[in-house]
């Protein structure tokens, strides 16, 4: 009987030790600013066949015969037609509510002027469907960098933190970090600075 209760009272002196330790650590999310740089630029578009309406005066046009039309006007910017891929994902989502033949291709471009010369051609039976910003992948050697200074900043905010409490910071225990190399640009702000984030768990002495 003796040996079970001082098992009982050594397992809730180890809860207890556990118990403690668990609460003498303090958790951080550090900061680290980061610029994304654009790598290259895809564009989605949609050729289709020009049907009269009754209402438009276009010339009736095949898909082939508007397909040729646009290749005659990428040429003289100075582009060819067959940089310009099918784009059979987005041909299988939205072809089938088209009524007139159609056809949707992507081109992409590291060239911003390329890009807009392109968006600035007019004619009927094309339609720019999107325009995404591809931003440039971070190295390991950014991403390290960038995860040094966010631990660091962490590191100022909890040392700001416990000395408010009379404690003192001790080691760091845990780091978290989820951020991987593809990066993004906000359409909205691309000039704007972004945010890389650590997660970061200090013991407090």
């Amino acid at each position: 009987m003796k040996k079970i209760i001082f098992i009982i009272l050594l397992c809730m002196s180890l809860q207890t030790v556990v118990s403690q330790e668990k609460a003498k650590t303090l958790t951080i999310v550090g900061e680290a600013k980061k610029k994304a740089e654009v790598d290259s630029y895809n564009l989605t578009i949609s050729l289709k066949q020009i049907v009269t309406d009754g209402y438009q005066q276009h010339e009736p046009k095949s898909l082939s015969e508007v397909k040729q039309m646009y290749a005659d006007k990428l040429k003289a910017i100075g582009v060819d037609f067959s940089a310009f891929h099918k784009n059979f994902v987005y041909q299988f989502y939205s072809s089938y509510s088209e009524v007139n033949d159609v056809e949707y291709f992507y081109f992409n471009s590291a060239s911003q002027e390329e890009i807009h010369k392109i968006i600035d051609l007019k004619m009927n039976g094309l339609s720019i469907i999107h325009v995404e910003i591809i931003a440039k992948e971070k190295t390991n050697e950014e991403l390290a960098d960038l995860t040094h200074t966010a631990i660091e900043d962490a590191k100022i905010k909890a040392s700001k933190i416990v000395s408010n409490l009379h404690q003192k910071l001790g080691s760091i225990i845990k780091i978290e970090n989820t951020s991987t190399k593809e990066q993004y640009i906000d359409m909205y702000k691309p000039e704007q600075d972004q945010k890389h984030y650590v997660t970061v768990t200090f013991t407090i002495e």
